[in-house]
């Protein structure tokens, strides 16, 4: 991603949460990863999630990061200024694991002819849940003209407007986890307050999961059986970075 990022002169990178599963990190992991951002030169804006929290001893609050690196290290919402391009970039940090309600309630952007951009890790799939619930209505009231969703690692279509959309995962972990990932690349061109957006994603992962059923009705011989998954295979244009899981009925 980092490559990519350079190659194709993204102007600045947007981390909502969970770059790590938990508060343990080596040092070796925190090198390589300081060392890529400030290889890529340009701003990085990471928003701590329900994983990586930014607590008192996380790596979050006790480590540096380079220059050009900007951590959101409160729960309340925080705004940083790049006014070499007109863009104003919020965030905020999970604290601690659990976040139930989200800093945005109450707010909006401050200046509605600046590039506004949302950078938070939030659950927009359920009204009841502790990692921060957020809904449509919530990022339109606050009037970003782009939100930078972490937590689901099955992202689902872009929001109206390409409005905000959830970057998924680099790399899938298991099955649970399916499909191709990677991350959306965006481009936000604005006159004024009206601002046109567009979404492309782009595939990082290296390998892939796939879920599904298989119909062996007929099959009489372990060689029918074979057929029909080669088939199934072929069908599908899986690959060898496909590891596929069948229920054969």
């Amino acid at each position: 991603m980092m490559t990519y990022a350079k190659m194709n002169s993204v102007d600045l990178m947007l981390v909502a949460g969970d770059v790590f599963d938990g508060e343990y990190v080596t040092r070796e992991t925190l090198s390589l990863l300081c060392r890529e951002f400030e290889n890529f030169g340009k701003p990085v804006f990471i928003t701590p999630g329900n994983h990586d929290c930014a607590s008192p001893n996380s790596v979050w609050q006790k480590n540096a990061f380079p220059s050009n690196v900007h951590v959101f290290r409160e729960s309340a919402l925080k705004s940083v200024e790049l006014d070499e391009v007109g863009v104003t970039v919020y965030g905020y940090a999970f604290c601690e694991p659990d976040m139930l309600s989200s800093p945005l309630v109450g707010y909006t952007v401050r200046d509605r002819e600046r590039i506004n951009l949302l950078v938070c890790h939030a659950d927009m799939t359920s009204n009841s849940s502790t990692s921060c619930p957020l809904s449509p209505g919530q990022i339109e009231a606050f009037g970003a003209d782009y939100t930078a969703l972490g937590h689901v690692h099955n992202p689902p279509s872009p929001g109206k407007d390409n409005r905000y959309c959830y970057c998924g995962c680099l790399e899938p972990r298991a099955f649970d986890e399916t499909g191709a990932k990677g991350a959306p690349i965006v481009e936000i061109n604005k006159s004024g307050r009206t601002s046109d957006v567009t979404i492309k994603p782009v595939r990082f992962s290296k390998r892939r999961y796939e879920k599904g059923g298989l119909s062996v009705d007929g099959a009489s011989t372990a060689a029918d059986i074979d057929g029909a998954l080669r088939r199934y295979i072929a069908e599908n244009r899986f690959g060898e970075d496909t590891m596929l899981w069948l229920k054969l009925r």
